[in-house]
């Protein structure tokens, strides 16, 4: 399995790196050979990505995030001093030369979420519950080490004003939650826009750079529904550049880049309604949205009755046999999921817990495994993707895992089928909302079933897009 799964994480790389979302540079600036190119008149980049820029004003200059420790630019450009430092948002790719400036005694200025992501003491706390990474906030790259002395003063609208250029601050989250774009204002200018610093906010018409981080609660529809909405705050200002930090420079119809890109990140989202979905193809849904109760609850709540044979509570499904009132337990979430079980289980005089199965490698879809009374006598189901990370979590290093692993008793491939008492399953790959994520086919009651775990919401079920997750090796292009 170890080597299958090397090849599987490989695979998704792959995939991930030619989706279409995943932006890169397509063309390349001239190269200096000191690491910075001038690309526009007292604008320098470097040569790489993640592209740092800084505007050099008589052998002065002013950064645009630090992803190099600026040598290469002292040299290119013969600077005498760098005097400020603006960071578009904490990630460490943007910051990894954070440390050395600040030791130079060179400010630095960052939006005020992100010295949650860059103080000593936070870092220490998050990699310290790193492991397992079982939070929402490893959808964030995070530096090695913090580190203190950044000034977390710039929000929405700080202006100010360097050596005859103008620097304004635009809130743009959607890629992380304390994401800024800058759109600065050359002296004497007579240009009718800005030039915008969009950091990661953008990429190229049509993509963002790992859009799996705009998930940052895949409740709810921020993420997605923010960036789109910085994408449309930026095309306001009428850019005449856009300067990012993957990606070309984008000087050819600015605005219409914007726009074009804030709707793909819309159409993502709906593609999370089935729904919406379905009344595009003129195929509107003849049913009624089941279970309405246990909308966004973690099976605190009763279990709904969801037709005459099966039961859910927040995450969890009961299947019930016929047969002796045997049982199947689909995607169990902790304690609660255990104890809730044990309830439905007396209240009903079920028989025996025969089967739990996992529709995808999250920790709040299989944890409640660790809690449920004589494992030996029941088994887990699944196929062989789902199964890989719960099985070897430090395999993956993948968020949302739990560092214990499953011991799975039958795996199953893509088309797999299978009974269990009366019933006939058929197992799928269902990337999505994960990579690692099955929807298993099956008939209940008369109607024909799908389970599909998180890959889907209800339009009734959240405002906007409904959000989206993309951790776990996850693309939008799974989606469509």
């Amino acid at each position: 399995m170890r080597w299958r799964a090397r090849w599987g994480g490989l695979i998704c790389l792959m995939l991930l790196a030619g989706a279409a979302w995943i932006g890169s540079a397509s063309s390349e600036q001239a190269k200096s050979g000191n690491g910075w190119t001038e690309v526009l008149p007292q604008i320098w980049r470097t040569d790489t990505p993640p592209y740092g820029y800084a505007v050099v004003v008589d052998r002065h200059a002013f950064l645009i995030d630090a992803p190099d420790a600026a040598e290469g630019l002292r040299q290119a450009a013969r600077l005498q001093a760098i005097e400020s430092v603006w960071l578009t948002h904490h990630h460490h790719d943007t910051c990894r030369a954070v440390g050395a400036l600040l030791q130079a005694k060179v400010p630095v200025r960052a939006a005020p979420a992100a010295l949650e992501w860059l103080r000593t003491a936070d870092v220490c706390k998050f990699w310290a519950e790193a492991i397992p990474l079982r939070s929402s906030r490893t959808a964030y790259f995070v530096l090695p080490e913090g580190v203190e002395g950044i000034d977390g003063s710039l929000v929405e609208g700080t202006s100010f004003d360097w050596r005859g250029w103008n620097f304004r601050v635009v809130a743009t989250p959607g890629h992380s939650r304390d994401h800024l774009a800058f759109a600065v204002t050359p002296p004497q200018s007579e240009a009718k826009g800005p030039i915008v610093f969009t950091g990661d906010a953008f990429t190229a018409p049509g993509q963002l750079w790992t859009p799996f981080s705009t998930d940052w609660d895949h409740w709810t529809d921020m993420g997605l529904k923010p960036a789109a909405e910085s994408l449309r705050k930026l095309a306001q200002l009428r850019p005449v550049a856009l300067l990012p930090a993957h990606g070309p420079i984008v000087t050819n119809d600015p605005v219409a880049a914007l726009e074009w890109t804030a709707k793909r990140v819309e159409e993502v989202g709906f593609l999370k309604s089935f729904e919406r979905f379905s009344r595009r193809r003129g195929q509107v849904p003849q049913y009624a949205f089941l279970a309405k109760d246990q909308v966004g609850s973690a099976g605190e709540k009763p279990w709904t009755q969801v037709s005459e044979h099966l039961f859910l509570t927040g995450n969890t499904y009961v299947l019930v046999s016929e047969h002796e009132k045997a049982f199947l337990v689909f995607d169990p979430w902790g304690e609660r999921s255990a104890q809730q079980i044990a309830k439905l289980k007396k209240e009903r005089q079920l028989g025996k817990l025969e089967v739990v199965m996992f529709s995808h490698a999250h920790y709040d879809h299989f944890d409640g495994i660790y809690h449920l009374p004589q494992r030996e006598t029941f088994q887990v189901w699944a196929t062989d993707v789902v199964a890989q990370p719960i099985a070897e979590p430090y395999l993956f290093r993948a968020p949302f895992l739990d560092a214990r692993p499953v011991r799975f008793d039958r795996l199953f491939r893509e088309g797999d089928t299978t009974t269990w008492r009366e019933y006939r399953f058929r197992f799928h790959h269902l990337p999505g909302q994960s990579y690692f994520t099955m929807g298993v086919e099956t008939e209940i009651d008369g109607k024909r079933c799908m389970f599909t775990g998180d890959n889907w919401f209800h339009m009734e079920q959240y405002s906007g897009s409904g959000g989206w997750m993309g951790l776990n090796r996850s693309s939008p292009r799974f989606y469509s």
